[in-house]
């Protein structure tokens, strides 16, 4: 539509090429005397060309997959293009006159509907162009395929913002390091590709990924036997891993005077909280690394304040980079740690590489009585994770950003029972609301007793095809049940918003209300999904889809509000839940498990409490019965005192990180 703003009258302008509905802001621009709008969605640009009346679709590198709305789009007095995403995220289009253009991140924004912006073309941009990352690879489950003789195909996720804005952009290179032959690619230059393997033994390739400025490698060990690939290990960590790191060390900078190099952190910030650091319950602890600035190999180990000299090494070389065994985001798991743990840490100075000297969290432990730690960096109002950060040195630098990281303390919740002393010291719920409820469906399926009842929150899946019975619904809502991996999100806290969106963005549903009925029953082959074996949690979204859950997550509550709200999901993982409250009971005798749903969060808030219906906690919505040996797992008991393993013994090469001149932590 062109509109005369002299006369206030219009006239409709036809265009030929391909549709460009969906492209919700557009910008205007003079190129060598010839008028073009330009506007984004999805992965395109679209550019009209208003002298020849045409409309050009051009694919943009590096914007984000998926459907994609740019309700804002900007423009400069160099004549620079910039969109805005609805989903959150600033970026500028380079060489958007051209047939290859590609996209640079700039800076994180609000997920709007109502997403607008003007251009002002007399003038310099605003937006501050970042400090380039490096490029990040990653292995995400299912990244592997062996078929064939001696062949095995490797998908990777190879990110990069963009930066710099000068170049081609991100380069992958794929390379043979070791092993009795050449390694045969057949597509060196892609983030997937097929391997080929001429004799069977030990090999190594490796993955460049390079942005023009910043390179990162990543080593993968393979393991051919019997004409066969066997193993394909990695010490890569997932991108989400990797971007939830950089965020936390985003804050943590700003805290520590990154900015200002020499400026000595306040005396208010240094030290710890000792309340903060004692287990209230028997909790899993967790610890993600952020930021390592200091020159030294550190050596990270806790010890618990009870028995201080009994010290246990969590990571022997803290080095982060993109070419050594820990990235920024990797995670380590101390195990489930008892109730009255009093938590603490220290480093053995340039451990990895000899040094012995120490220094504590306990400052009376250290020369001088020195604080050598800060773990209140953000004041008594933040109620996040625990972050702590040393300084290595005594007497150093007093920056504190030498060793950075998070520790999370994931209570572990044993919910309840139907049955008495199944918890010990516990009544059961004894659910019974007649023909249809808990304990009349149990009873006709022989299962109604303590014996059979398991405390199990994840499931280990068969080798086989299951049968699953949709044995009752008294609920009002359609609800979808899924399946997903726990083990690629067992080193997350069960009660955190990401945690519920990664398991949803890996789940698979295996019956959805909407489409089943009770009395239906379906098969469900784990070896379809690359479950057969896993240990699999169980998710239920009532009255709301997955994938609609996952367009805004932040969105939707526990509860919703009223009856009709689209909800979040709930879990058979306690600690998942709101309230840390069970969702499911389940009983099972190895060969049948029977899941008793609570279809409405059973959690209140007393001082403000959410609109929606209150749960009756009767556990008979839903009534399902899978037919299969699936084995409960228990995550309490059997996880004690069982670390991680440590990646970073026997690391003695580089961390892959560019030289600065000036030593400024970023």
């Amino acid at each position: 539509m062109k509109i005369n703003v002299e006369t206030s009258t219009y006239e409709m302008v036809p265009f030929s090429g391909p549709n460009p509905g969906g492209v919700a802001d557009l910008v205007y621009q003079e190129i060598e005397g010839a008028g073009y709008f330009f506007g984004a969605r999805n992965q395109d640009l679209y550019v009209w060309n208003v002298t020849a009346g045409s409309v050009q679709r051009v694919p943009v590198k590096n914007l984000p997959e998926g459907r994609i709305a740019y309700g804002a789009a900007y423009t400069d007095q160099a004549g620079s293009l910039f969109v805005s995403s609805n989903k959150g995220g600033v970026y500028q289009i380079l060489n958007h006159t051209s047939d290859t253009p590609r996209a640079v991140f700039l800076l994180d924004s609000v997920v709007t509907g109502n997403n607008d912006g003007f251009s002002c073309p007399s003038s310099d941009s605003p937006l501050v162009i970042p400090e380039n990352q490096p490029p990040t690879i990653s292995l995400e489950e299912g990244g592997v395929t062996i078929g064939g003789t001696r062949r095995c195909t490797v998908d990777l996720g190879v990110k990069d913002e963009g930066l710099p804005l000068v170049g081609d952009g991100l380069v992958v290179e794929w390379s043979h390091q070791a092993g009795p032959r050449p390694i045969s690619f057949t597509k060196p230059d892609k983030a997937k590709t097929e391997m080929y393997f001429s004799r069977n033994g030990q090999y190594i390739a490796r993955c460049n990924a390079s942005d023009g400025e910043l390179i990162v490698s990543e080593d993968f060990f393979i393991t051919v036997a019997d004409d066969e690939v066997k193993l394909v290990e990695t010490y890569s960590g997932s991108d989400d891993d990797y971007k939830y790191s950089r965020n936390l060390w985003s804050m943590v900078k700003e805290q520590l005077h990154c900015r200002k190099h020499g400026t000595l952190l306040e005396e208010e910030k240094r030290g710890f909280d000792a309340e903060d650091f004692v287990l209230t319950e028997d909790a899993e602890v967790i610890i993600t690394a952020i930021y390592d600035g200091g020159t030294f190999r550190n050596s990270l180990f806790w010890y618990s304040q009870d028995d201080p000299n009994e010290m246990t090494e969590i990571w022997h070389s803290y080095v982060l980079g993109p070419a050594s065994p820990l990235k920024p985001g990797s995670r380590a798991s101390l195990g489930v740690l008892p109730a009255g743990t009093p938590l603490r840490f220290g480093l053995v100075v340039d451990g990895a590489r000899g040094g012995e000297t120490m220094v504590f969290q306990d400052a009376d432990r250290n020369p001088d009585g020195l604080i050598q730690c800060a773990a209140k960096l953000f004041g008594d109002a933040y109620d996040g994770p625990l972050i702590l950060a040393f300084e290595d040195q005594v007497n150093g630098d007093q920056d504190f950003n030498d060793v950075i990281f998070q520790i999370e303390i994931v209570p572990r919740h044993r919910g309840l029972a139907q049955y008495d002393e199944v918890i010990p010291g516990q009544m059961g719920l004894h659910s019974d609301r007649g023909r249809r409820g808990v304990e009349q469906h149990l009873a006709a399926l022989g299962m109604n007793s303590a014996s059979v009842e398991t405390l199990g929150q994840v499931f280990q899946l068969p080798n086989q095809a299951v049968t699953i019975e949709f044995r009752e619904d008294r609920s009002s809502m359609k609800f979808d049940l899924c399946v997903f991996d726990y083990d690629q999100v067992s080193h997350l806290d069960p009660s955190s918003l990401e945690f519920r969106t990664r398991a949803a963005k890996i789940a698979i549903s295996v019956l959805d209300d909407r489409d089943t009925n009770p009395g239906d029953a379906l098969s469900f082959d784990p070896s379809l999904y690359g479950l057969a074996g896993k240990t699999v949690g169980l998710m239920v979204v009532p009255n709301n889809r997955r994938e609609v859950f996952l367009r805004n997550p932040h969105r939707y509550t526990a509860k919703g509000h009223g009856e009709r709200t689209k909800r979040q999901p709930l879990f058979s993982l306690v600690g998942a839940n709101p309230g840390y409250l069970d969702q499911m009971i389940t009983v099972s005798d190895g060969n049948t498990t029977v899941l008793c749903i609570e279809d409405h969060t059973r959690y209140e808030v007393g001082e403000a409490p959410e609109l929606g219906d209150v749960s009756d906690s009767s556990f008979d919505d839903a009534i399902i019965v899978i037919r299969g040996p699936i084995t409960g797992v228990n995550l309490f008991d059997n996880l004690y005192g069982l670390p991680t393993a440590d990646p970073t013994l026997g690391f003695e090469g580089e961390d892959g990180i560019t030289p600065r001149d000036a030593v400024i932590c970023y």
